[in-house]
């Protein structure tokens, strides 16, 4: 849903160093149905408010004041796109555009592939910590297949604090609370360590007994 870090805290996803959830298909469209329904509200219609979530609702507000100022009586995005960047003045007829061939196929000779009305995948909830990798594993799902479903995650652990949903294919799901339920074996095999004075990633490496390789490939840091 393309959220800026700024408007996806705003609207309540969480952005760490374990997960962002702008990347949740879950928590970010749960976000964005609250975001355009506000600026709905505000702009009273929705090609201003779909205006308003592609360039921001305050470029918007301004250049409704300045077409009044002009003795635009009740603005609407046709009176404001001469002056809205390319991107904005192109998103908002696409969508509309696209809604359109949705609602009427035939009118415009196209064959639209059914969809059955029914949920495609299923949600787990991690309430303990686990690491990713016993999670992929016990859901039985490749690494690709299960990123492309929760790319939100950041971490090779997943905290159970956080309460993150897991979105799956339903038999995949099934395993997995399955496994979860039977496995016996220990769920973490990392933890979060505090570094309270500065030290290179080697000597963090050294002192906690871990590949410097692996350290860095669980801590993305920048260069030097």
């Amino acid at each position: 849903w393309q959220f800026i870090e700024k408007s996806g805290r705003t609207y309540e996803l969480d952005i760490d160093r374990f997960r962002d959830e702008r990347r949740s298909l879950i928590a970010s469209t749960r976000a964005a149905l609250d975001y355009l329904s506000d600026l709905y509200r505000m702009f009273g219609n929705w090609p201003l408010a779909m205006a308003a979530y592609n360039c921001g609702e305050k470029r918007i507000q301004a250049e409704i004041d300045r077409a009044r100022a002009r003795g635009v009586k009740q603005p609407g995005f046709n009176d404001l796109a001469a002056v809205l960047p390319v991107e904005t003045r192109e998103y908002v007829p696409r969508i509309l555009a696209l809604r359109r061939l949705i609602a009427n196929p035939a009118e415009y000779r196209l064959s639209l592939p059914a969809i059955r009305n029914e949920p495609r995948h299923s949600v787990v909830e991690i309430r303990r910590d686990i690491d990713l990798d016993l999670v992929i594993r016990l859901s039985g799902l490749s690494p690709a297949a299960f990123s492309a479903l929760n790319p939100s995650i950041k971490a090779p652990v997943i905290l159970g604090g956080y309460k993150t949903q897991l979105l799956l294919p339903h038999d995949a799901a099934l395993r997995l609370s399955l496994g979860m339920g039977t496995y016996a074996g220990p769920w973490v095999s990392w933890r979060a360590i505090r570094i309270t004075r500065p030290a290179s990633p080697g000597e963090i490496a050294r002192r906690n007994s871990v590949p410097l390789k692996r350290l860095l490939f669980a801590n993305p840091l920048p260069d030097g």
